[in-house]
């Protein structure tokens, strides 16, 4: 329904006469000329002496204002361009299309039809005819209303998983026989650990290998649509760390356990020998970065090819090494290559990004929105935002 303000026109002020006879305003419009007459007459104004009573009894007007000249104004009016405007929050044309339902009352009787299968969040316009037994018939005026938006629900799964290996999340929305359509956000805190759209009401994230152990509280916020309203739900992930190393257990080659907080891997048959103690013996400590790129340390075996970090900086083994830390000029790591105009590196496919995330594809520089991988940049709509 559209809401009119009132517009503001030129006023006349017409002063009130004391006592007297009725009056009438009469205004005449010369559209040739564009102009407008205003004229005052009473038919009743000799019989009533208005002139006379014009004088104020408190002093205040002596003598009679009103002597016939007041009666004829001449303004100037442009009827050519004048344009009249409203303002309205929403307009809506409706066709009737088709019968909600019919009543058969006695006169005075209230009648009544139901409505059902209404969309949430949509607004509909209805009128009422009625028809007597004579013939007569009267139609009322057009109503509108609007039906709220529903609130779905929310499910997010989140199965427990080893440390070191990716998490799958699920998010779902459901509204019953309403479409469910937009997109999720997964978030752990302030970081988001990704966005997606909603396909037959789910979807699903991937979180990155490298999350530390424990427990992880995500949050899935869904902005809602047309007809379905935002919403939020919580799960908590547990990332299990291995078992606790023991002194009596007999581990082989590939067997991980955790010591005094850190990840230990075994490198071959052991037993009774403390994980740490011996950067050359039987246990690797296994540390990354949460997207999965190792994290030098010197217990740990690295082969030709094999990327690790190291002072805030990526490093390249050129061949088998072990406690020999990056950065020795004569030994087997070299840096991994920046681009020489110290732009970021380029993109790769395998690679996993968190937001804030800087890379060089195609002459442009791109940073990350958000958690993601295998996602090219370029679309404006995706994950990574152009800065250069």
């Amino acid at each position: 329904m559209a809401r009119f303000s009132a517009a503001k026109f030129p006023t006349l002020e017409i002063t009130r006469v004391q006592f007297g006879a009725s009056f009438l305003c009469l205004l005449q419009f010369d559209v040739d000329r564009a102009e407008m007459h205003i004229d005052m007459y009473s038919p009743f104004l000799n019989n009533f002496g208005a002139t006379e009573y014009d004088i104020r009894q408190d002093g205040s007007q002596p003598k009679p204002r009103y002597n016939g000249s007041e009666d004829n104004l001449t303004l100037p009016v442009d009827l050519s361009t004048r344009k009249t405007s409203f303002g309205t929050d929403s307009l809506a044309a409706y066709v009737p299309s088709g019968t909600v339902g019919t009543d058969e009352v006695a006169s005075n009787d209230v009648a009544t039809a139901t409505w059902d299968k209404l969309l949430p969040g949509t607004p509909y316009g209805w009128i009422v005819s009625a028809r007597s037994a004579d013939g007569g018939e009267a139609v009322a005026q057009p109503a509108v209303f609007a039906t709220a938006k529903q609130v779905p629900t929310m499910t997010v799964t989140a199965a427990t998983t080893d440390w070191g290996t990716a998490a799958t999340v699920t998010v779902r929305v459901a509204a019953g026989s309403t479409p469910v359509t937009g997109a999720v956000e997964l978030s752990e805190g302030s970081t988001v650990r990704g966005s997606a759209a909603l396909t037959n009401g789910a979807a699903t994230f991937t979180l990155p290998v490298g999350l530390a152990g424990g427990q992880h509280t995500l949050t899935a916020s869904y902005a809602g649509d047309d007809h379905l309203a935002p919403v939020q739900a919580a799960a908590v992930l547990t990332v299990n760390l291995p078992a606790q190393w023991s002194s009596s257990t007999v581990y082989n080659d590939g067997d991980r356990v955790t010591y005094q907080g850190r990840v230990f891997r075994a490198s071959w048959y052991t037993k009774n020998q403390k994980p740490g103690a011996d950067a050359n013996g039987a246990w690797q400590e296994i540390v990354m970065t949460e997207d999965g790129t190792a994290i030098w340390t010197a217990s740990r075996i690295f082969n030709a090819g094999d990327f690790a970090m190291y002072d805030g900086r990526k490093w390249r083994a050129q061949w088998y090494t072990r406690n020999q830390k990056p950065g020795d000029r004569n030994g087997s790591w070299r840096r991994s290559p920046r681009p020489t105009d110290n732009s970021p590196a380029a993109w790769t496919l395998t690679k996993v990004y968190n937001a804030g995330d800087r890379v060089t594809f195609k002459g442009h520089v791109y940073e990350a929105k958000w958690w993601m991988r295998g996602q090219e940049p370029g679309d404006p709509n995706g994950p990574w935002k152009l800065i250069k």
